[in-house]
Parts: C-alpha cells; structure tokens; sequence
C-alpha cells in the first residue's frame, strides 16, 4: 500500500510538471505572437467620392468611407471599412440609401524608385439597400478593389480607388465607389 501511495503521488508529481511546462509553452507562444504586434503597422483612413448603386438611380451621388487596417508585411495588409453611399428624402416614398461593413485582404505593390504603388482588395461585405416605405434589401457579397497610393510623407499616403461589392444574383444591386482620400500610418 506504501508503494502504490508513493507512485501516485510520484505520478501526481510528474504529471503536474508536465501540465506546468506545457502551459508555460502555450503562454510563451501567446507571448510571442503579441509582442510581434506592432502598432506601427496600423493605418487609418477616409475616402470622398461617387458612389452608385446599379440597378437604381435613386441613390447615385456623394458618398464617403472610412478604414482601417493592420500591414502584416510591406505587401499584405488586412483592411475593414464602412461605406455611405448617398441617402434620399422622397415625399411620396420615404428615405432610401445604401451602406456596407467591409473585410477584405490587401495587396500592395510598390513602382519601382517613385512614392507609388498599386493595390487591390478581395473580402466580404454586409450590404444593405434600404428604403423606409418598404423592406431593406441586405446580405453578405463580395467585396472588391482597386487603387493607387501616392506616399506623400512616411506616415501619410494619398490614394485613387474604386471599390465595388457583387450580389449573387442578378436582380440585386450592386454598389460601386470612385474615390478619393488619404491613409495616415501610425
């Protein structure tokens, strides 16, 4: 009895070593990937511009957005954003307009000895089309962009974009914004 009592205890011992060990290794892997964090990797941002809603011509006209993103490398960057495409007052028909909550990946090329590059965007958004006298017309669809960047400080950068977002199916809408804004880097 002495003998089985001193190897569970001995297992009991070894066994709480192992646990120990194994967590310190868990909390040092977390550790890791936080302290590879760097905030200087953030961006912020906002666009003015045209938007559009094919499909209907009740809310073309101004539209905005806002942004941010992580750069993961000087390439890759992860990005979401919020976009307004115009909202109208109709007498007769109530309030109608337009918004999606996007996320997207992030591509970026710099041009060869210039403060230029290219990107392109590829995500999902949450859209919703909108009209107070009737049902909202809303879903998850593709999220899709295009630009130029002009860096015109190290921490701030000027862009050119288009962004769009795809329905599946034909007779849903789909909105497209031709902007302009900047991007500050912290």
């Amino acid at each position: 009895m002495k003998k089985q009592t001193i190897a569970l205890a001995l297992a009991a011992v070894v066994a709480a070593s192992v646990s120990t060990v194994a967590m310190a290794d868990d909390t040092s892997a977390v550790a890791n990937a936080w302290n590879q964090f760097n905030v200087n990797n953030l961006y912020v941002g906002g666009n003015v511009g045209y938007s559009t809603v094919a499909k209907t011509t009740d809310t073309d006209g101004f539209g905005w957005n806002v942004h941010s993103g992580y750069n993961f490398t000087p390439m890759w960057a992860a990005e979401v954003g919020y976009n307004q495409a115009p909202n109208k007052t109709f007498d007769m028909f109530g309030d109608s307009g337009n918004y999606a909550i996007d996320v997207a990946g992030k591509l970026t090329l710099p041009l060869q000895l210039t403060n230029y590059s290219v990107f392109g965007k590829a995500g999902f958004a949450y859209e919703n089309h909108y009209k107070s006298t009737s049902n909202s017309d809303a879903g998850v669809v593709g999220y899709f962009g295009a630009g130029v960047n002009y860096q015109l400080q190290q921490n701030i950068g000027l862009v050119a974009e288009v962004d769009t977002t795809a329905f599946g199916g034909a007779s849903e809408p789909m909105m497209t914004f031709f902007s302009v804004g900047a991007n500050y880097n912290f």
